[in-house]
């Protein structure tokens, strides 16, 4: 029924990026890491939350859709049961082990560092939801921009 589905979708959670992406340079060896604030937007908790996470330095372009097929780096996995209409959670992704000659080259956009979330979750109607979104660092505006393309979706 339409009246239903409609109510669902006004009711339902809705996970997403509230906020900047900070990123956060350290000494070599120390990776590059970034925290990200996610929320839900919705008025009902989302549950069974897996985020996977990458922040990927390279010196080539990367279509985020053909890198999560093989990624060389991964961020890891994290989970949560719910997450509640307004609350704040932090992920944190950080690159592989880092030398100062990479993160110089990230701080000053010879090398590209790229960010991808990929956001799966339940509603309360037991519906299944994907969030994804790739970012690429901006060094001069010290800052995450969405990547060209059509890899970013939400439903």
């Amino acid at each position: 029924d339409a009246s239903i589905a409609n109510s669902h979708l006004e009711q339902r959670s809705w996970l997403g990026i509230k906020g900047d992406i900070d990123v956060h340079f350290s000494e070599a060896p120390i990776p590059i890491s970034v925290s990200i604030p996610l929320t839900n937007y919705g008025k009902t908790p989302a549950r069974r939350i897996l985020v996977e996470q990458i922040l990927h330095a390279s010196e080539n372009i990367v279509d985020p859709i053909n890198y999560m097929k093989h990624p060389t780096e991964t961020g890891g996995e994290k989970s949560w049961t719910v997450i509640f209409p307004n609350q704040v959670i932090v992920v944190q992704p950080t690159t592989g082990i880092t030398d100062t000659l990479g993160i110089e080259s990230v701080k000053n956009g010879r090398k590209l560092l790229y960010l991808i979330l990929v956001i799966n979750y339940e509603d309360i109607f037991d519906q299944r939801h994907l969030t994804r979104m790739c970012a690429k660092y901006d060094p001069q505006f010290k800052a995450f921009r969405a990547c060209q393309g059509d890899y970013d979706y939400a439903n």
